[in-house]
């Protein structure tokens, strides 16, 4: 089973993947090769890689989120989309081979969606009503037009959040 969450930043898409990794898929991103090349060429410390990734890292004056979205920008503008999706589909298809369940965690423009189509998977929005919508980068939009057949509401708690991951799961299963 391929399930791609997506789409747009702080909704919780990291938090489900975590949930699924632990029903043992195996996580893939999209953005996973940006985000080690923005570590290496920028030295950014760890916490601003995670909790802290909206924090300005102080000998960058960005925050890694920035910068990772200027990174993916220049990638995509340079090598076009298909290099972006071409790098994660060779480890897709590793695991596909494999026989196992993976779950990519950053849906966010139209060839990682149709990817996720190709492979049969699922795309599945994760959104929290109460999280504003952000206009300002391109791959905050990109899919706002797109109908997802699959959705998470993340509006309560994380266990309520678990819960409602574990049903769409054996939900998907049944449709395999």
């Amino acid at each position: 089973m391929v399930i791609g969450l997506g789409f747009q930043k702080r909704h919780g898409k990291s938090t489900v993947a975590k949930d699924l990794v632990r029903l043992g898929f195996k996580e893939l991103s999209f953005a996973g090769p940006l985000k080690q090349a923005v570590i290496k060429l920028y030295g950014v410390p760890s916490p601003y890689c995670t909790a802290k990734k909206d924090t300005i890292v102080p000998h960058v004056g960005k925050s890694f989120r920035t910068l990772c979205e200027e990174m993916g920008f220049m990638l995509r503008k340079f090598y076009g989309d298909e290099f972006i999706v071409a790098i994660l589909e060779q480890k897709l298809k590793k695991y596909i081979e494999r026989g196992h369940d993976v779950v990519i965690s950053d849906v966010r423009h139209p060839k990682e969606y149709a990817l996720i189509e190709q492979y049969g998977g699922f795309p599945v929005r994760v959104v929290n009503p109460s999280v504003k919508t952000d206009t300002e980068h391109m791959s905050e939009v990109q899919l706002l037009n797109i109908n997802w057949p699959y959705t998470i509401v993340n509006n309560k708690g994380l266990k309520e959040l678990r819960q409602e991951t574990y049903s769409l799961v054996a939900e998907l299963k049944k449709k395999e």
